[in-house]
């Protein structure tokens, strides 16, 4: 028999795990499954003068204290054990500490320690107990230290006997205490506690994780079981070790003879099994002990909620406070029904029971009284609402199945909900029936955004987005004004994460009419939810290419911010709209926006911070923050934006493989498309981006071949297109290309700022050295104006070099002061570009010489012969400005041209 504990209220009905005895360490079973994880505890808890192992009935209290104090060894201390129930059974009230006494002396003498001076002083036949000061000198002895296990402290209700104990482990003196307790004891409470320094091992450490679990099922079953195939018996009864092993037992004798463990008699599959006879255990566990009269009621009452607060636990249980709550739940602990969340039992205290107990309670209600159990809930979401615990509320809406309600509670707390709580609303809306939310778009969108932070489930978001999308269509039209802008600003982020910028602008738009019309009180109506969507009609103009409105609407989500999210709001709209100014190149009013957020490290915060430190030439601090951004990239459509920093950064930082990095933005671009397509600003954002990597590796032809697919108007695509002609040596048509551009006007400071850069340098390169330094002038005062600094890696180093100098030498200091650290940097294009110059056939010569393969390999491959290949070597090698194989081989690397 495998054992790790004794009987508890939902634990085994096969008897005790050890022997019953006032005294001496029990035997433990052959079978035990020892937990080394808490015998350490209890060793590093051996300088504390009291050590509390506190748990449910079966938790293996005894089991732990009986395979600690066999192995003990520290300082030549002596464990003396001390079963209460067999020391105190049938013993009365008024002779309970005399008899308490008396065990301990009896213990002491069965152990050898009869001359101890504690021993001499409890005598063979104890008739009156010894006083408290007798007691302490007695401890306090130059005796071996001793260690006194009490099992079952519950029992020791004496308060005379209780401050005995406490005087002499208190004293200082050479003797500790490590009892056993199932409910909490005075040693753990208040001054007691402090006095003595109490170590407490609680339920949560007693409990069994997975692998432990795994262990004692494999015990039972005589196979090995993997920890994966445990886990859901494990969560039903959170880690009870006596109902994993009453459960275990039970599917013994349900699986085949084999002992696959793959399918049990009723074709369920293991795990399947596994859980049902957890629940099966547990049901019948709760019909013996569940007899009626008020504690039946209390739980009953309250199992209609995942996790119960003690206020919470009042209201449904009709308690006059969360004291009395917490008392009737604190017995449920020690039940072993569920479990505190924290130690705390107070008026915040959070209790929660054991998925198949909560599962079983439910089901007893349901079928007892289906109409108080609907009550609750309604009466659960109520209370939720009002104390601002929006999960309780959802999870409680959700179990009625009322889509109406489950809405109100979303809408209400929507802002909880994207910024804290996604991630946790996929078990509780994944479980809906479509049937039931199709008609629902709050819930559908929700439903969305929840999905849409856990991976490989794309076809699940696609389809509630399109299916918020029809419903907001269908019912908007008849909601009060302030749920239509709601509805609207929910239809413009689907349609957004569709990929449909064009609609979700026309959505943005409507939205906006309507809260152009609201009275006050309907404005007041839909505070909490109005800062939401403001930053959704931001964030649609920015995708739409409208920076100036985009701010509008960010600048209006920060002054509508409100509720228990307001600063999280706040910041989260500050940052959006220091992104914004960062992104167009007004970096000094970004970074006065930025220093107003304060210490939040939302998405949209974490972006901007990484982009002012692109500007502040620290792009190591840029690649720390992009990790911070990735649960903004997993919830929506803004990855295009997180790629482009990172790309960024690693040019700034003169990556050797930058070819390997254009591979890798492709790999996220083909991951993220599949959770949020691109389209309108973001796609073209990304097209630049993989434009912006093929040049600074110098492959310009695949560079003109993506610009020729792009916009041909946009000025960042004309700053492409004119970097492409600089890298081929061809200045005027560089010049002649940004000069075009620059003439019809660029809004875009950064762009603008990069433009001018660019013609200087073309300028440069025609020896027009006036016009060259009039133009870098003009650069200047626009990063003076800006605050830009990032502009200046954006043109080969040699050129910025001989404009700075030239700056300098006219007597304008400000270009070496703003290029500054930003010389240790590497800049956006080389100073030449020799992947264009290669001919297909010496670009294959290239890469051949990377794997070390013959000049006959090569050329027979290539059809050609040998004298041809090694003519084609020779004008590699020129071009590289290299002699050799391995000197062209370092230097292709350098240059991005092996490997990408």
């Amino acid at each position: 028999m495998t054992t790790v504990s004794g009987v508890p209220a939902i634990a085994a009905t096969a008897g005790s795990a050890v022997r019953t005895s006032p005294t001496g360490v029990p035997r433990l079973p052959g079978a035990t499954v020892s937990r080394p994880r808490l015998l350490r505890a209890l060793d590093e808890a051996s300088g504390s003068p009291v050590v509390v192992v506190r748990g449910p009935a079966g938790c293996g209290k005894t089991v732990l204290l009986a395979d600690w104090a066999r192995r003990h060894r520290r300082d030549h201390e002596r464990v003396l054990w001390l079963g209460l129930d067999a020391a105190l059974d049938g013993v009365p009230a008024a002779d309970r500490r005399r008899a308490f006494w008396a065990a301990v002396g009896l213990a002491l003498r069965a152990s050898g320690r009869s001359s101890s001076a504690l021993a001499r002083l409890l005598g063979d036949d104890l008739a009156l107990a010894p006083s408290r000061p007798a007691l302490v000198e007695a401890a306090a002895a130059p005796d071996q230290p001793l260690v006194l296990v009490l099992d079952d402290l519950d029992l020791l209700d004496d308060p005379a006997a209780r401050a005995d104990l406490e005087a002499v482990v208190g004293s200082g003196g050479r003797v500790r205490a490590v009892v056993a307790t199932r409910s909490r004891s005075w040693l753990e409470r208040g001054d007691v506690a402090a006095a003595l320094d109490t170590v407490v091992v609680g339920p949560d450490a007693l409990a069994l994780t997975a692998a432990e679990a795994a262990v004692v099922v494999t015990g039972v079953l005589r196979r090995p079981v993997d920890a994966s195939r445990v886990v859901a018996l494990h969560a039903a009864v959170g880690g009870h070790a006596g109902a994993v092993v009453a459960s275990a037992r039970a599917v013994a004798d349900r699986v085949d003879a084999d002992r696959t463990l793959l399918v049990d008699r009723g074709g369920r599959s293991f795990e399947e099994a596994l859980a049902a006879c957890a629940l099966d255990h547990v049901r019948a566990s709760l019909a013996r002990h569940l007899r009626g009269g008020p504690a039946t009621e209390f739980v009953l009452r309250t199992s209609v909620v995942d996790s119960l607060p003690t206020a919470l636990a009042a209201r449904l249980a009709d308690l006059p406070d969360a004291d009395a709550a917490a008392a009737a739940l604190e017995r449920a602990a020690e039940d072993g029904l569920g479990a505190w969340r924290t130690e705390s039992t107070g008026a915040h205290g959070e209790f929660a029971y054991y998925a198949a107990v909560r599962e079983a309670l439910r089901s007893e209600l349901d079928a007892r009284r289906p109409d108080d159990a609907r009550t609750l809930r309604q009466g659960a979401v109520e209370w939720a609402l009002e104390a601002e615990r929006p999960m309780i509320a959802a999870r409680a809406a959700a179990a009625l199945l009322d889509m109406p309600l489950l809405s109100r509670v979303l809408q209400r707390s929507w802002p909880s909900f994207t910024l804290r709580h996604a991630a946790e609303l996929v078990g509780v809306l994944g479980t809906l029936p479509s049937r039931r939310t199709a008609r629902h778009p709050v819930v559908l969108a929700m439903t969305a955004l929840a999905f849409s932070t856990v991976s490989m489930h794309h076809a699940r978001v696609a389809q509630a987005l399109e299916a918020a999308v029809a419903a907001v269509e269908e019912r908007v039209g008849s909601v009060p004004a302030p749920d239509q802008a709601f509805l609207l600003a929910v239809e413009a982020q689907a349609r957004r994460m569709l990929g449909d910028v064009a609609r979700a602008r026309a959505a943005a738009a409507r939205a906006e009419v309507v809260l152009a019309g609201l009275s006050p009180a309907e404005r007041e109506e839909m505070a909490t939810v109005a800062s939401f969507v403001h930053q959704q009609l931001g964030v649609t103009a920015l995708l739409d290419d409208s920076p100036e409105d985009a701010l509008r609407s960010f600048a209006a989500a920060s002054g509508a911010a409100s509720g228990p999210e307001h600063a999280a709001q706040r910041a989260s709209s500050l940052a959006a709209g220091a992104f914004v100014h960062l992104w167009i190149g007004e970096v000094a009013t970004g970074r006065a926006l930025l220093a107003q957020v304060g210490d939040e490290t939302a998405g949209p915060v974490a972006l901007a911070r990484a982009v002012l430190a692109l500007e502040d030439f620290r792009p190591h601090e840029a690649l720390r923050l992009v990790p911070d951004v990735e649960p903004l990239m997993a919830s929506s459509e803004h990855w295009p934006i997180v790629l482009a920093v990172r790309a960024s950064a690693m040019i700034s930082l003169g990556q050797t493989a930058v070819a390997g990095h254009l591979v890798d933005l492709d790999a996220q671009a083909a991951r993220w498309s599949v959770r949020s397509p691109t389209a309108g600003a973001s796609s073209d954002l990304l097209a630049t981006t993989r434009v912006r990597l093929m040049l600074a590796v110098g492959r310009v032809s695949r560079a003109e071949a993506e610009l020729e697919h792009l916009p041909a108007d946009d000025p960042a695509v004309v700053l492409r297109r004119g970097a492409a002609h600089l890298l081929r040596a061809d200045a005027r048509r560089a010049a002649d290309t940004v000069s075009g551009a620059l003439l019809a006007g660029v809004p875009d400071q950064r762009v603008r700022s990069q433009l001018l850069l660019l013609r200087a340098v073309a300028e440069l390169r025609l020896d027009r050295a006036a016009a060259a330094l009039a133009t870098f002038t003009a650069v200047l005062d626009a990063l003076a104006h800006t605050g830009l600094r990032t502009v200046l890696l954006t043109v080969p180093r040699d050129d910025l070099e001989q404009l700075v100098a030239a700056a300098t030498a006219s007597g304008d200091p400000r270009a070496e002061d703003m290029l500054g650290s930003g010389r240790s940097l590497a800049s956006d294009l080389p100073a030449d570009a020799i992947g264009s110059s290669l001919s297909e056939r010496e670009a294959v010569v290239l890469r051949s010489l990377a794997t070390e393969r013959s000049l006959p390999s090569v050329a027979a491959e290539l059809h050609v012969s040998v004298n041809t290949v090694k003519t084609q070597l020779r004008s590699v090698y020129r071009k590289l400005g290299v002699s050799g194989r391995r000197e062209a081989v370092e230097a292709a690397t350098q240059r991005g041209l092996i490997g990408g």
